[in-house]
């Protein structure tokens, strides 16, 4: 995140003043140097636009010098237009645990990243990008796993699976149908692929019960993921329990 002198900005202070203010919900107790360095921003104008949310009763400073939100920009969950709950419920899982959300649509090729919201607060870490194709056959991930098992395709060939040591094993018919029939429609994997990430995914289904899209939490390995994993697949499965509800009351 950075605060720019963008001069395609229809109101550039505004923008600027936002993206301050979205850091310092994001990164609450830093101080006016650190807020500088994150935003790549001068002291002097920070100095200036921090002093101004202050004002406003939007940010406080403490005697420590530091600055804490006294608001928070909360996402609308009460629209009644799909597009808008989706974004809604992947900003909201995004900012409550700190992880790269992403969201598949079934296209020819395979699941396709047709959404993608990523963690401002921390390197980029998940190399998928829009237009993402996570192929049906070759690595059943969690992604792969869970769509498999919703559109209820017949078991892909040469299918394989990554092992604990980021091994690959292979997967043929009998290993790969209980593979899947473990996965479910929401599953979470164990283990981490060549990039260092794994997947936690769930299936939505639309009011005719067909595949409306996966919702995927991609989480980069840390020493903490393993015991962080149970209640991220808890978050998640709210979520899509949440979207699943709309969707049926919307008939989407």
């Amino acid at each position: 995140m950075e605060l720019s002198d963008s001069r395609s900005s229809v109101a550039p202070a505004l923008e600027r003043g936002l993206v301050a203010f979205s850091a310092i919900t994001q990164q609450p107790g830093l101080n006016l140097e650190e807020l500088s360095k994150s935003l790549h921003c001068p002291k002097s104008s920070l100095s200036r636009i921090l002093d101004t949310l202050v004002a406003q009763g939007l940010v406080e400073r403490g005697k420590d010098k530091r600055y804490r939100a006294l608001y928070r920009l909360v996402p609308n969950q009460s629209s009644s237009n799909w597009d808008d709950r989706l974004q809604a419920a992947m900003e909201d899982l995004c900012l409550s645990l700190g992880l790269t959300v992403e969201f598949y649509e079934k296209r020819t090729e395979g699941m396709v990243i047709t959404r993608r919201r990523e963690d401002d607060r921390g390197p980029i870490q998940v190399r998928a990008r829009l237009g993402f194709v996570r192929r049906l056959t070759g690595e059943i991930d969690a992604v792969a796993g869970v769509a498999i098992n919703a559109l209820q395709t017949p078991l892909p060939n040469e299918s394989w699976r990554y092992g604990s040591q980021g091994e690959r094993c292979s997967l043929d018919s009998t290993p790969l149908r209980g593979h899947l029939e473990a996965m479910g429609r929401l599953h979470g994997d164990q283990a981490y692929n060549s990039n260092g990430i794994r997947r936690m995914a769930g299936a939505l289904m639309d009011s005719s019960s067909q595949l409306k899209g996966v919702l995927a939490l991609a989480e980069p390995f840390t020493p903490q993921a393993n015991a962080q994993q149970t209640e991220r697949l808890r978050a998640l499965e709210r979520s899509i329990e949440n979207l699943q509800l709309f969707l049926r009351d919307h008939h989407e």
